[in-house]
């Protein structure tokens, strides 16, 4: 099938070569016609496709000949198609003949799809054309000959309507009842093609590249189009492609070789096009050829450092090109294969950065992209405005130089220091006693006033070089003291009002090594906390210190990507890559804990009997320390015990046969690790698993990966099987393994599913102990009323993407302690931080109760959306909240109806939505019998009110006095269970205090 396949598309690619030329010979001939005494023109060509149309022609011949007109049409597949052709003799007598023609263009042409007229053809141009030939004609002659040889020629282009705006067709009779059901149910559906991805944008956005394995992965689809997918699979052998990607190098590549972007197939190993970086700066080029041989060149030129670069990568069937546009130089490499390039891109997946086989460089990625059908030129040119914005060469030079007078100052102030402290001799002692002083200025440069906005910096230089036994500049030890002279400042009180003129100790901070630094000023410019809101500062900043993998930087650039807020496209591969770099810190953080952690807690500001329990201790290490020692970590479990395994085993076995599953885990990791016992590591483990243990089945699984596990190969689906069983039941090192399986898929296991994959790796990020840290840090000022920390650290957790911050941020701005949201914040941060609250995977009702509020209550910056207002109301009611279901009564009292998918979706039967005032009944019964009693009394006056306008809109006079005596006895006996309900809970009151 084959070389058939080939002669199909080589006649395609000649009859499409036909046709330009063609057009072209018609276009250049029409242009310049021959000086004839015979002529012919057109008086008032139809000027658009219409059913019919009526041509007048004028013309005269200078001798016996004969006059054509014909109708040439060209659609997708087929080219010059002859719908119309007329000819007839005209005699030479001196004078000019007009003769009128009726054209009638066939219906499939003219008019849209109808339930009679079905497959119209979607013609794309229509020419119409006449000329005079001599007398007699060869009528074996082609007309493109006929044509070409004529004594006077014209040539006419008709305009083509698009499908949909043709008119239908009268066709003047009635349709049968199933030609007329079946064709309203289709009229209204625009035919459309199905999308198509002729250009692959690999990344729209910047990313900052950490240097690591992590990177972002995508997977080119096959068309749906067959005659698209036919053309691709013929051009995998004869690729003419191109690869565009911009470039920001900070530190050149360690080892021997670094990723940039390459493309692994289903086995993990490098295909077309393999593009990397040695440890000299060269890029090096990696193809595979047809005949399955790899080959590679190398750059001319190293990449500069610090500078955008502009890379692309051309592959024209056996010759490649690599042009690198660095600012105003351009370097170019072009090389012949052996044999053409090989380049399936629809298998395999596509990486940008590192991944676990190879690590990338350390750099930040600008928009890259993959034409996958042509080949384009690169030019001198500025970079994209994004790039152009986010001013990244700036910065790096204005911090290269801060970094530089720091390091003299210290140096100097250093050896100064050391001066004094040296011993002076007779000889100076007697200088300086006797010989006359210097007028002269004796200041070196570096002992004279700093700038203002360096003296905080320039008084601990000199500090610590008087401290002595610091010969050495260490940027990240000032950066650190400098940010804790910012948060001194700004967390004082009234000091938000000091954030915009502190502003440059904190990136000052930032650029002498502190990360965490660069992450505060990005909230700062993205909240416009203190500041003015600048959304570019703000991404320049959160890209910094990302890329020097600040934690919480990287959590807030995967929640961006992820939810694609704040003007940041959303993109799932984009976010994990982010994801997956913060969880696998947090698996390394949770077996190295330090001061700076604390274990994550879940605390609403609205639940006041946990907040009551806080002892708003300093605790935080210890209680990560013993959240460790739940887990399992020995080196937080004490010291000072002599070692004693054989002991240790005894106890341990003990414990296992008692079914304790810490001693079931800890006798399968002996016997793996330290007696390569593979048969009782999983026998151990097995039973664990079966007790419900999350580290079992993890463990299991690595055995299985690695053909470990006694009788079985290896087996990446049973491996798989098992994480994901750790997985849901909570183990952090299962979660990333199941995300890094779904980002990438695994063939005959599981499909990729990046979606999927960034929710479990922003769960395994989202239990890091320095997140932990900020949550509880916001926790212990909110509790000791430091409103300005609390605002602080809140709006930071918040930013992040973790809901629990969100909603305490939300909160806070809801109060809006002293004025501080209103004065210092220029963002609606309670509806912003609600909102993502109420759109996490687990929305409080609370949240959602005040996204309805919002959404019903008129604001200046938006439009009241009453029916947003009643899904929000009804999703908080579904998680059993009364304060939803008295909402939404309120509504239907004022007039607003619910519709029956809401109906649904709250249970109610058919006999209760006989009308509103039996849904508003029925809505106060359930709130009144919710378990909340605070909730009893409004509910109850509430149903009372519903049942006597129920009463007094469908009953009689005699029945309405009736009901009401009969409604009012029931009102008193509830107002008795109301005062007994509030004596109750009054005494229970007295009795806790």
């Amino acid at each position: 099938m084959a070389p058939q396949w080939r002669v199909q598309e080589t006649l395609l690619s000649c009859l499409l070569l036909c046709q330009s030329c063609w057009m072209q010979v018609i276009t250049s001939e029409t242009s310049a016609p021959t000086p004839t005494k015979s002529y012919i023109e057109f008086f008032d060509p139809p000027r658009t496709l219409s059913d019919s149309s009526v041509i007048e022609i004028l013309y005269q011949c200078q001798s016996d000949q004969v006059v054509h007109v014909d109708v040439l049409a060209s659609s997708i597949t087929k080219s010059l198609v002859g719908i119309f052709k007329r000819r007839w003799i005209c005699r030479p007598d001196g004078t000019e003949k007009i003769r009128e023609i009726h054209i009638n263009f066939p219906d499939q042409m003219v008019y849209r799809e109808d339930w009679i007229l079905r497959r119209p053809i979607y013609v794309t141009n229509v020419l119409l054309r006449a000329w005079i030939s001599d007398y007699p004609i060869d009528l074996n002659m082609p007309d493109r000959f006929s044509y070409r040889n004529g004594v006077a020629r014209i040539l006419h282009e008709i305009e083509i309507p698009t499908p949909n705006s043709r008119p239908y067709k009268d066709h003047r009779k009635c349709p049968q009842w199933d030609q007329d059901v079946l064709w309203k149910v289709r009229m209204e559906k625009v035919p459309q093609c199905p999308a198509e991805e002729e250009v692959i944008r690999l990344l729209p956005f910047l990313y900052a590249c950490t240097g690591e394995g992590f990177g972002i992965v995508r997977r080119p689809e096959p068309y749906l189009d067959p005659t698209l997918e036919r053309q691709r699979q013929y051009n995998a052998m004869a690729p003419r492609c191109s690869f565009s990607i911009w470039l920001y190098v900070t530190d050149l590549c360690p080892v021997s070789l670094c990723g940039v972007f390459y493309h692994l197939d289903d086995n993990n190993d490098y295909v077309t096009p393999a593009l990397l970086m040695a440890k000299s700066g060269h890029l090096h080029v990696q193809v595979e050829l047809v005949k399955k041989e790899a080959h590679a060149f190398r750059s001319t030129d190293p990449l500069p450092l610090n500078q955008w670069c502009h890379i692309l990568l051309n592959l024209d069937v056996s010759w490649a090109n690599l042009t690198v546009v660095c600012g105003s130089s351009v370097s170019s490499t072009t090389y012949r294969f052996p044999d053409n390039v090989l380049l399936s891109d629809v298998s395999g997946t596509f990486h940008l950065g590192g991944c676990k086989y190879v690590h990338s460089i350390k750099a930040f990625y600008g928009p890259s992209i993959y034409y996958r059908k042509k080949i384009v030129s690169i030019y001198k040119a500025p970079p994209p405005q994004m790039i152009e914005r986010v001013e990244l060469s700036q910065w790096y030079l204005k911090c290269t130089s801060f970094q530089d007078e720091c390091a003299l100052r210290f140096q100097h102030f250093s050896a100064a220091e050391q001066e004094t402290r040296d011993c002076e001799d007779p000889y100076s002692d007697l200088m300086a006693r006797f010989l006359p002083a210097n007028t002269f200025p004796q200041c070196s440069e570096w002992e004279g006033p700093p700038p203002p906005h360096r003296a905080l910096i320039t008084k601990l230089l000199r500090k610590r070089a008087a401290q002595g036994g610091h010969s050495n500049f260490t940027g990240e030890l000032f950066g650190r003291a400098l940010h804790r002279m910012y948060l001194r400042r700004v967390l004082a009180p009234d000091g938000l009002s000091l954030i915009r003129k502190s502003m440059p100790l904190l990136l000052q901070a930032g650029c002498l090594g502190y990360h965490p630094a660069l992450f505060l000023a990005s909230v700062l410019f993205q909240t416009g906390l203190g500041v003015r809101r600048d959304q570019y500062k703000a991404l320049k900043f959160s890209l910094l210190s990302a890329q020097e993998d600040d934690r919480l930087a990287q959590l807030s650039l995967g929640h961006k990507h992820h939810m694609g807020v704040d003007g940041y496209p959303l993109d799932y591969d984009l976010s994990y890559a982010y994801y997956a770099n913060i969880a696998h810190q947090t698996m390394t953080d949770r077996v190295t804990p330090s001061k700076h952690q604390a274990f994550v807690e879940h605390i609403r500001l609205t639940d006041e009997s946990v907040l009551k329990q806080q002892t708003k201790e300093n605790d935080d290490l210890f209680m990560w320390l013993r959240f460790q020692a739940k887990q399992g970590v020995s080196s937080a479990q004490g010291q000072g015990v002599k070692r004693d395994i054989p002991k240790a085993l005894e106890y341990l076995g003990k414990a296992a046969d008692m079914d304790f599953v810490p001693a079931l885990n800890s006798l399968g990791w002996y016997y793996e690790q330290y007696e390569q016992n593979y048969q009782k590591a999983a026998e151990f483990w097995e039973r664990a698993d079966e007790l419900g243990n999350p580290e079992a089945p993890f463990n299991l699984g690595i055995l299985h990966l690695h053909g470990l596990y006694p009788g079985k190969p290896k087996n990446m689906s049973v491996a798989y099987r098992y994480y994901l069983k750790s997985a849901t039941r909570g183990h952090i090192d299962a979660a990333v393994h199941v995300s890094a399986c779904w980002i990438q898929g695994v063939p005959g296991v599981v499909s990729r599913a990046p979606q999927d994959a960034v929710l479990w790796t922003k769960w395994a990020g989202e239990q890091n102990g320095y997140l932990g840290a900020v949550l509880r840090k916001a926790l212990d000022n909110y509790l000791d009323q430091s409103w300005s920390a609390a605002l602080l650290y809140y709006v930071q957790a918040a930013e992040i993407g973790m809901e629990i911050g969100q909603f305490n941020a939300a909160f806070i701005c809801e109060l809006d302690p002293e004025g501080l949201v209103t004065r210092y914040l220029q963002i609606d941060c309670e509806w912003k931080y609600y909102n993502l609250s109420a759109l996490s995977e687990r929305p409080p009702a609370y949240a959602q109760i005040k996204m309805g509020d919002l959404y019903y209550t008129p604001h200046v910056r938006r439009k009241r959306d009453v029916q947003a207002a009643v899904q929000m109301y009804a999703a908080a009611a579904l998680q059993r909240e009364p304060q939803g279901l008295y909402n939404l009564g309120v509504l239907m009292e004022e007039g607003v109806s619910l519709s029956n998918s809401t109906l649904r979706r709250l249970g109610f039967n058919s006999s209760v939505c006989a009308n509103n005032l039996t849904i508003m009944i029925e809505l106060y019964r359930r709130c009144r019998d919710h378990e909340k009693e605070d909730s009893y009394v409004p509910c109850s006056l509430a149903l009372l009110n519903a049942h006597l306008l129920y009463v007094w809109t469908f009953h009689g006079s005699l029945l309405k006095c009736s009901s009401a005596a009969a409604i009012a006895i029931v009102t008193a006996l509830g107002l008795m269970t109301i005062f007994g309900r509030l004596q109750n809970a009054a005494r229970r009151l007295q009795l806790s205090v």
